[in-house]
């Protein structure tokens, strides 16, 4: 039983997978689709027309796919030239509609049109097309007649993560710095939060989450344990901008989550702050120390202190900030860059600050820089 449980699963898996890569591969080839009802949409299949004398209703109740009764083709009065769209779906694809709820599905979320009469031929292409003037968005109580051609619509944006059948984009740039098959990296702006509040749901656009599909493009075919969505391996807080970076697949979510968890990645942040941070001589690092931590994230107490007196226009040397936050452990390596005078500023000065958070505490950074260092960050 647990033997044909798996293996169930993994043709699944193996379906889902080659309907990602045709979907993704269509999305490609967008312009060789005819347009569909609202912009944005485009037909991806087309059934024959009806024909002249209408179906035949043997057919539909001798098909072992289909699972309707001739009591209910009599309840909707369905005759061989006048039928609603669900039944004639069943009888035009009845491996994608093999009951009424799966066919009343599709027309529900808009991804059946109907095209009264004969198709347009477009005089550029040559093609033919559906008719703009005749055709319209297929809904459950709609009927069809001889002539009459349906298609399947779908939402196609020229190279970008397919399913995603949504007339809303984000309304933020996000800028994409590197990407491959399995892995990406963005530019998160600031004033834009990773994943949508508690209670909003995964309908918020204003999300680092809702904006990737449209920005970043799916794995090549052949790829392995691909992720349907993308996901961010980390997080940055709203105010921040940064670089983010993005598990395309199963593995690279997996090797990635591990290694933020050892702490192998090394993260850096510039920031300014308000006032002078204090650069005492017991919490300053030795070269020895600074190579320690950012190498293996330990200290060492007998190496922490440098040789030299307290100098606050030092920019070079780093310092320790070793805080405790929630009861957890909490320690940040940063360094003074440069002082910007401002009579508005605390000491009339701003500080342009560089730091390391060895670990990973809600708000670290801005938390040990104003409640140890007494000076907040600006913004």
């Amino acid at each position: 039983m647990e033997y044909y449980c798996r293996t169930t699963y993994r043709q699944e898996q193996k379906k889902e997978d080659e309907d990602f890569f045709m979907n993704a591969e269509r999305d490609v080839n967008f312009k060789d689709y005819p347009k569909g009802v609202m912009e944005g949409l485009y037909v991806v299949q087309q059934y024959p027309p009806i024909p002249e004398d209408g179906f035949q209703m043997e057919l539909l109740l001798n098909n072992e796919d289909i699972n309707i009764t001739l009591e209910g083709l009599k309840r909707a009065d369905n005759q061989p030239n006048n039928m609603t769209l669900p039944v004639a779906l069943m009888l035009l694809d009845s491996k994608s509609y093999p009951s009424l709820s799966s066919a009343r599905k599709s027309c529900r979320k808009g991804n059946i049109v109907i095209n009264r009469g004969p198709l347009f031929v477009n005089e550029e292409t040559g093609q033919e097309e559906f008719n703009q003037d005749r055709c319209f968005i297929g809904r459950t109580f709609h009927r069809v007649y001889p002539g009459d051609i349906i298609g399947i619509q779908s939402r196609l944006r020229g190279g970008f993560y397919p399913g995603f059948q949504t007339e809303r984009r984000p309304p933020f740039e996000l800028p994409v710095v590197y990407e491959d098959d399995h892995i990406a990296v963005v530019n998160k702006p600031a004033g834009v939060v990773c994943y949508a509040p508690k209670g909003q749901g995964y309908s918020c656009m204003e999300t680092i989450r809702a904006a990737l599909p449209f920005v970043l493009k799916p794995p090549k075919r052949g790829t392995l344990s691909i992720l349907r969505r993308p996901m961010s391996v980390h997080r940055l807080d709203k105010p921040t901008t940064g670089l983010l970076l993005i598990a395309k697949t199963k593995p690279a979510l997996v090797e990635l989550g591990r290694q933020f968890a050892q702490r192998e990645v090394h993260k850096t942040y510039t920031a300014i702050v308000n006032g002078i941070p204090s650069k005492p001589k017991e919490t300053s690092l030795s070269d020895d120390a600074l190579q320690q931590m950012i190498t293996n994230g330990s200290k060492d107490d007998d190496v922490i202190s440098t040789e030299g007196e307290d100098d606050e226009n030092n920019t070079d040397e780093w310092q320790l900030i070793d805080y405790a936050l929630e009861n957890k452990e909490a320690v940040t390596l940063w360094r003074s860059l440069e002082y910007i005078h401002t009579p508005r500023a605390t000491n009339h000065t701003l500080t342009l600050v560089e730091m390391k958070p060895k670990t990973g505490r809600y708000h670290q950074l801005r938390r040990h820089m104003s409640w140890v260092k007494g000076c907040t960050i600006v913004g």
